[in-house]
């Protein structure tokens, strides 16, 4: 089932946070070959949360 949206409905207030997926890798030391995925799976942009949930991170405890 299908509803028609009327644009007043939306709110457009909320923005939503968009990286550049390097940028996002610079910043956060992650390495070469994890950016070279990330940009694979996401493309060159992506929202904050799809950053954060396909980051593969070793534990920083017990170096």
């Amino acid at each position: 089932m299908s509803t028609h949206i009327k644009e007043g409905d939306l709110d457009t207030r909320k923005s939503l946070r968009i990286w550049s997926v390097s940028d996002y890798c610079h910043q956060h030391q992650i390495g070469e070959a994890d950016e070279r995925r990330m940009r694979q799976l996401l493309g060159h942009f992506a929202s904050a949360g799809e950053l954060l949930y396909n980051v593969n991170r070793n534990p920083r405890w017990r170096v």
